[in-house]
């Protein structure tokens, strides 16, 4: 098996990660990571250790692709930048792995699907837990009938936040980001997305595939101070007949 180049957009934030678990597991992995683009990487606390490495840092993604061979680009910049950095990675060639949410409006996400469809690459979202044991184990029991079949899906997710979450950046529980981009940022795309989405994917007819959804009803509520909302309940029906409810909260004591 080759070895697969890797670029990552974004090292605040989520994007530590990535270069947490690129750094102690590529070797093993077989991944290389070729790049890292970020506008203040040279503000930021990684990018000595970067140096160190022999890593390179690129102030854009075009500057990265004119420098390297890149086969995937992982994106955990801010929300209201996964469209112009998916879709102009897909048009240099690369794969795409963008961290959750895809983007923050359907305009957008129908955007980024015609630009993956035009490139012929993965364009991926990173749902990781879908992919862990026990729901996969358990989507295939779901599958199999071992339970019956899906009658109703529930998930309560009650995670407080205090105002330090909402100020760490300029663009938390925020419509717009401050250049005016749709970000539309809230517990329902961001930070217990997971739950939201395990719940679709479960329903899905098959191991690969989630659950289409037939109709979205949804009560939005805000106890911070903040332009968006931190709480919201969610009735959704898909399209094989399953309910589907979902309750997010970050104003919890």
């Amino acid at each position: 098996m080759s070895t697969v180049n890797i670029a990552l957009v974004g090292v605040g934030g989520f994007g530590q990660f990535y270069l947490r678990s690129l750094s102690e597991r590529g070797a093993a992995e077989k991944v290389t990571l070729v790049g890292v683009v970020d506008p203040t990487i040279a503000n930021t606390e990684f990018a000595t250790a970067l140096a160190a490495a022999d890593i390179p840092m690129y102030a854009n993604l075009d500057a990265l692709f004119a420098a390297e061979k890149v086969d995937l680009t992982a994106i955990a910049a801010p929300t209201h930048y996964h469209r112009y950095y998916a879709t102009a990675a897909l048009a240099h060639g690369s794969h795409v792995l963008c961290e959750k949410p895809l983007c923050a409006t359907i305009q957008e996400a129908e955007e980024m699907m015609a630009a993956q469809a035009a490139a012929d690459r993965f364009l991926a979202v990173g749902y990781q837990w879908s992919y862990s044991a026990a729901i996969q184990s358990l989507k295939r029991d779901i599958i199999a009938g071992v339970l019956g079949q899906p009658k109703r899906c529930k998930a309560l997710v009650l995670w407080p936040r205090t105002a330090s979450y909402y100020g760490r950046n300029n663009w938390a529980g925020r419509m717009r980001s401050v250049d005016g981009r749709w970000v539309l940022d809230s517990p329902v795309s961001n930070a217990t997305a997971h739950y939201l989405h395990n719940l679709f994917f479960l329903l899905g007819e098959t191991q690969q595939t989630s659950a289409e959804l037939a109709e979205i009803q949804a009560e939005l509520y805000r106890a911070n101070p903040i332009p968006n909302c931190d709480t919201a309940a969610l009735r959704v029906m898909t399209k094989q007949g399953v309910e589907v409810l979902y309750y997010t909260s970050h104003a919890i004591p």
